[in-house]
This record gives structure tokens, C-alpha cells and sequence, in this order.
């Protein structure tokens, strides 16, 4: 049903001409939940693996953004506000301080991919804590009192601890 609310609202753009001035994204805010098929990743929602912080983030916008393009870089929710205050051509006061990045560049091709580190955590029930911090293709996660060592390249299913090694 997404899916064709979506095609239904993009249909309307071209139907009144506005399309290519518009900004369209569609995201969500994390992974599946427990019903959901999240492979090749490697759990849900209300975690911090792969499976609960992955998600794909379509962007069009045919006059800045080339269509049918992909781009490996990685991004947060909070990027959105950094983003779409660029792309409005707003002001953003020198005090202000947000935690997202502008990714509008990036996604028109005029910058490349850059790395970045991304923080993750979530409380599972009253004991259990999970963190994870990303870099590049490496993710440090601790779910509980487990530590261990990915490399989301070779492994975005997360299931070879490198952490006896790395």
C-alpha cells in the first residue's frame, strides 16, 4: 500500500507540472519489525544491528538529483534536517546546532561519498543495553555484555565476529 500511495502522489506531481522542482524522500526510521524479512541483515526494529539501523532512503528531485544513480554514502535520520534546510537555500543560524550533516551534494554528485563515524544505542528491556559505533565498512557492537567486530563490506549479515582478531 506505501508503494502505491507513493506512485499515486508522484503521478500527481507530474500531473500538476511539479515535479521536477520537488523534493521527494522516502525513508523510514529503522529496520522491519519482528515479522519482517530483513536480509541479508541480521536482526529488526529496536536494535542496533544492521537489521534495526539499515534502511534504503529514495531520493528524487529531477532537477538537481540524477535519476536511476546509488551512492554507498552512509547517513542518519538527523541528516534530514541539515539536508533539506540546504536544499531550501535556508539559513541556519550560527548558533544553531544540529546533529545531522548536510547530504544534498552528495546525493546531486557534485561532492563524493565521504566517511563519517555514526553512534548507535538502545535499551533492551530494564538489563540489557546495546551500542554500536560504525566507520567506514567497520561496526564496533556491544549487545549486553558482548563485544564484537564487523566488516559491513564483506559481512552486512553480521555474523563473523572479528573481535578475537581485529
Amino acid at each position: 500500500r506505501a508503494d502505491q500511495g507513493v506512485g499515486k502522489i508522484l503521478a500527481a506531481l507530474d500531473r500538476h507540472n511539479l515535479a521536477r522542482n520537488t523534493l521527494v524522500i522516502y525513508t523510514q526510521d529503522n529496520g522491519g519489525e519482528w515479522l519482517s524479512r530483513n536480509a541479508p541483515f541480521f536482526h529488526r526494529k529496536d536494535t542496533v544491528w544492521e537489521g534495526g539501523v539499515r534502511v534504503p532512503l529514495i531520493a528524487r528531485w529531477p532537477a538537481r538529483i540524477p535519476s536511476r544513480r546509488t551512492s554507498p554514502q552512509v547517513g542518519m535520520m538527523m541528516d534530514l534536517t541539515m539536508t533539506l534546510l540546504s536544499a531550501t537555500g535556508a539559513t541556519v543560524p550560527a548558533d544553531g546546532k544540529f546533529d545531522g550533516t548536510d547530504l544534498l551534494a552528495v546525493l546531486e554528485g557534485k561532492a563524493q561519498p565521504f566517511e563519517r563515524t555514526l553512534f548507535f544505542r538502545n535499551t533492551v528491556g530494564p538489563q540489557r543495553t546495546q551500542r554500536a559505533v560504525r566507520r567506514g565498512d567497520w561496526k564496533v557492537l556491544a549487545d549486553g555484555p558482548n563485544v564484537m567486530v564487523f566488516n559491513l563490506r564483506e559481512d552486512p549479515g553480521e555474523r563473523n565476529d572479528l573481535a578475537r582478531t581485529r
